[in-house]
């Protein structure tokens, strides 16, 4: 409903020749709407990611709400046709979505960098159990030459 397109409700009284500060208002709220909206989705596919990696992300989880809560407060802000304000609220969503992210991103790389390190425990022990046989194995035989 809100927006500059033919098919939303601003676009009835404002356009780019009437009612220009509208228009523009109207234009840059649907723009900050849409990128707020993308960020949330965003941070909600690295939550998913991290948690399908069996990483503990509760707390992104949680502030998950709060970025919806940021997006429906903006909606409601949208009847105060104040920019600032609107833009305020918008911002504090971007931001919070933005935190999400690090924090999905973090927990991802640590994911991958615990697998990297369970790969070099591995050949360290392989190696190790290899090297045990072999000795053991070498004492078998000087056992049966004696």
């Amino acid at each position: 409903m809100l927006g500059v397109t033919p098919e939303a409700v601003c676009s009835r009284c404002h356009d780019e020749h009437q009612n220009v500060k509208g228009y523009l208002v109207a234009k840059t709220m649907r723009g900050l709407i849409d990128s707020l909206e993308l960020r949330e989705q965003g941070a909600q596919k690295l939550v998913n990611e991290a948690e399908q990696k069996g990483m503990e992300i509760s707390e992104a989880k949680f502030k998950l709400r709060d970025v919806r809560q940021a997006r429906l407060q903006s909606r409601t802000m949208v009847h105060a046709f104040s920019e600032g304000k609107f833009k305020e609220v918008v911002d504090n969503g971007i931001k919070i979505s933005a935190l999400i992210a690090e924090e999905s991103q973090s927990a991802i790389h640590e994911y991958y960098f615990r697998r990297f390190g369970l790969v070099i425990a591995t050949c360290i022990i392989t190696l190790l159990a290899l090297s045990l046989f072999l000795y053991v194995r070498r004492l078998e035989r000087r056992q049966k030459q004696l």
